[in-house]
């Protein structure tokens, strides 16, 4: 039942978790981004890229069109936004698709469902209603594996505050580009009218041109070096 945030404190105290960071329709989850940048001993260990086959489920006399309240953590939600305005049914965020799964248990209401991966319904004793319900068939989630010690591998996650001015981001990814380092990602939060970055390199922690990158930004945070894993 725990929170992303609550297991990247997790992560900080010296546990190896798993925490979902990105969806292929949904996007970023910002509460994993924003809760690893505040805390400073989190580390990437592996990114893993995962097929997400989401399910309608509810009790066993549950039936799909007569359905009034859908369960879900708010990126399960927003995975089946378009499925969900079509259904008319109520959207209820939870923290985490097992605690939506809890409720609807508890409230034994046939009226009452939940988006969850078909083990899970299928696990804690629910019906599959109806499934493959996410906007997308091709729908995939990429999670990291947390820890508070870094890993390696051959790609590598930074969090960076730029210096406020004209160019500066250019600046900043110059020196990627004059070493031949490839960036595989890059994503922009607004905080106190700035932005900071995430950027992920397909390169190890020892090949970044560190002095280069400091000169350019006003503080980089190195999530470490990591290994990548398919599921797709």
């Amino acid at each position: 039942l725990d929170s992303n945030s609550e297991l990247i404190d997790k992560a900080a105290e010296g546990e190896r978790v798993l925490v979902a960071v990105e969806n292929s329709i949904d996007g970023m989850v910002g509460e994993s981004i924003r809760r690893i940048r505040k805390r400073e001993n989190v580390f990437v260990n592996m990114e893993v890229y995962y097929p997400i086959n989401l399910c309608l489920g509810g009790m066993e006399n549950s039936k799909e069109e007569e359905l009034e309240e859908i369960y879900s953590h708010p990126k399960a939600l927003g995975q089946c936004s378009e499925y969900l305005e079509r259904l008319g049914a109520n959207k209820i965020p939870t923290k985490s698709t097992t605690e939506a799964i809890g409720m609807v248990k508890e409230l034994e209401n046939p009226r009452a469902g939940v988006i969850a991966p078909k083990e899970a319904i299928e696990k804690n004793g629910l019906k599959v209603l109806k499934e493959g319900v996410q906007d997308e068939k091709n729908n995939y989630t990429i999670f990291w594996e947390l820890s508070n010690r870094k890993g390696k591998g051959g790609c590598t996650a930074l969090i960076v505050d730029l210096i406020d001015k004209p160019g500066a981001l250019y600046e900043f990814l110059e020196p990627f580009a004059r070493k031949g380092i490839n960036l595989y990602a890059i994503h922009s939060w607004p905080e106190n009218g700035k932005y900071w970055f995430l950027v992920k390199v397909r390169c190890s922690n020892e090949e970044i041109p560190w002095k280069k990158l400091e000169r350019k930004a006003e503080k980089i945070r190195d999530l470490g070096s990591y290994s990548i894993k398919s599921f797709l």
